[in-house]
């Protein structure tokens, strides 16, 4: 058993590591597929953390980021939750029943947490650090994969290091603001469903296996011939 644990264990934070995020976000997604609830995921990044160990040198990094794994899982206390490191700076959050209004405020608690987090006790005393964070949240009734999650929440990442660093970023909030993120619906008409689709929007890739899922099922009946005339595919 400790052997095992071990295995799960990032060596240097006490975390869970890439492989026990792994095992977890399966389990996690099935969960919420079995119960019909929201999950949403964060990937945390340390900002300017190269600057930091050329700066203040390697031991001190890695104390760094010691004590940020403490701020950062002090804020997290969602049952069935994991907080996991996924390589060097980088951490990855599991917020099983969240949905994007309460996974918002934890992923805002947690950036805050950080920044007030004082390195005085360090050589050198470092100044305080910070993180931005990338944001996914999937709704009820989703069918959704990892690797959707990760791609999304990391390009939410990517956004929040480009609109300026420490801050949070939510993948929904990416769209260009004539744009919106729609979920089709297989019950509508091809009336309805060429209106949407004429629109400028784009689909949530957290839907999209559910779509599909639902619309190979529809093409196997009769109303299958209806929906092959509406549909144009858009990209995400």
């Amino acid at each position: 058993e400790t052997l095992a644990t071990k295995a799960h264990e990032d060596p240097l934070t006490g975390l869970a590591n890439r492989r026990k995020f792994d095992l977890v976000i399966a389990e996690r997604l099935a969960e919420a597929s079995q119960k019909w609830s929201a999950i949403s995921l964060m990937i945390i990044d340390v900002d300017h953390f190269k600057l930091f160990n050329d700066t203040y040198g390697h031991q001190s990094g890695d104390e760094c980021l010691q004590h940020l794994t403490r701020a950062i899982s002090a804020t997290i206390s969602t049952p069935g939750s994991l907080v996991a490191r996924y390589g060097g700076e980088e951490f990855v959050v599991i917020l099983p029943g969240q949905d994007g209004a309460e996974a918002r405020v934890t992923a805002e608690n947690t950036r805050i947490a950080v920044r007030f987090t004082s390195l005085d006790m360090l050589p050198n005393t470092p100044p305080r650090q910070t993180i931005s964070i990338g944001l996914v949240s999937c709704e009820a009734g989703s069918l959704m994969t990892r690797d959707a999650m990760l791609t999304a929440a990391d390009a939410a990442l990517y956004e929040a290091k480009k609109q300026g660093r420490n801050r949070v970023c939510v993948y929904s909030d990416m769209s260009r603001p004539h744009r919106q993120l729609f979920r089709p619906d297989p019950d509508m008409t091809p009336s309805e469903l060429r209106s949407r689709s004429n629109s400028d929007i784009s689909l949530n890739p957290c839907y999209l296996t559910c779509w599909l899922t639902r619309l190979s099922v529809s093409l196997l009946t009769s109303r299958g011939c209806r929906w092959f005339g509406a549909i144009r595919f858009r990209h995400i």
